[in-house]
């Protein structure tokens, strides 16, 4: 999966799972060239996740709370699936009914 810098669109960065090493490969690029690389055991892509999520949450929050909660965990549930991890289970929620 490619990702691209918005200031400068030669600037890449491409993610790749790799499931038979169990890592998974980051590489920068500029241009045709790549220029560096991390490989990332799969144990440490919830980190990762987590991070982003983070990151991501910490933009402006829609208007209603569940609508924030709803886009981050669609957006974990979408990135787990992209590298090769089990979805992770729900926990049922208790409700107070009156």
């Amino acid at each position: 999966m490619w990702f691209v810098d918005p200031e400068s669109p030669e600037r890449r960065m491409s993610v790749s799972t790799h499931l038979e090493d169990g890592v998974v490969l980051v590489s920068l690029w500029s241009g045709q060239r790549c220029t560096g690389s991390f490989k990332m055991p799969l144990t440490d892509a919830p980190r990762l996740i987590g991070a982003l999520a983070d990151a991501k949450s910490s933009c402006p929050a829609p208007r209603h709370p569940a609508l924030q909660r709803h886009r981050r965990d669609a957006m974990l549930a979408w990135a787990r699936e992209r590298i090769g991890l089990p979805a992770r289970r729900r926990r049922p929620r208790l409700r107070l009914l009156k």
